[in-house]
């Protein structure tokens, strides 16, 4: 690749001036038009494009990507498979002293519970409930497969709970009290921070108290 000077080689003083600026220009040749420096256009030396996997995703995430999911009822039959997600996210997600609360909490059944399915195989699962008679609701124990992570299930688990709330009860804030490693998932989708309190949920994993205000019923929340 030739430097702004090499480039610069039988321009006038103007131009050259222009071309080693370009040069220095992290962004890349942005070009420039200027009627008082006419004379020979000038380009820029372009960098190599880039493997073209930087470009376009492999075929195989693309159709994870694309696979279709479905959503539905947690049954008690999915116990085993739910609680398989949790130990695989345990650490960093979760604290081991949890994982009894859990297995409490499905044990119950819950009633507001989904799991989602791709490939045939149970990849996550999230509910919620109220503490205050239906004036806010509290996100539960979301969580998806491991090695599943990065696909999109997790968003679109969230929307779905977040559009049932939204239809069903349409003035009420949802509450999330997650942990550092999700807190930024969350405000990805419009949840707000209000406190944190370190070693809440155990050792080096601190509470983070979120909340997604009342859109109220004009208000979409986009489909998962």
């Amino acid at each position: 690749m030739s430097s702004p000077a090499e480039t610069s080689r039988g321009l006038t003083h103007e131009s050259k001036i222009l071309v080693q600026r370009a040069g220095h220009d992290r962004a890349g040749c942005l070009g420039w038009a200027r009627h008082d420096v006419p004379k020979r256009p000038t380009t820029c030396p372009r960098p190599p494009k880039p493997p073209r996997w930087r470009i376009c995703p492999p075929l195989a995430l693309l159709r994870c990507m694309n696979q279709p999911v479905v959503i539905r009822p947690y049954e008690p039959r999915d116990q085993a498979a739910c609680l398989a997600l949790f130990d695989g996210n345990c650490p960093p997600a979760f604290d081991p002293a949890e994982r009894s609360l859990f297995e409490r909490y499905l044990a119950g059944p819950p009633a507001d519970f989904w799991v989602l399915e791709a490939e045939d195989a149970v990849r996550g699962c999230g509910g919620y409930g109220s503490r205050d008679e239906g004036r806010s609701w509290e996100l539960y124990w979301g969580m998806i497969d491991r090695a599943w992570h990065g696909r999109g299930l997790g968003r679109r688990l969230l929307q779905y709970r977040l559009a049932r709330l939204q239809r069903l009860h349409p003035a009420a804030s949802v509450v999330s009290r997650t942990s550092q490693h999700s807190a930024g998932f969350f405000a990805r989708h419009g949840f707000r921070l209000h406190r944190v309190e370190e070693d809440f949920w155990g050792p080096g994993l601190h509470l983070y108290d979120m909340s997604w205000p009342p859109v109220g019923p004009d208000a979409a929340v986009a489909a998962p």
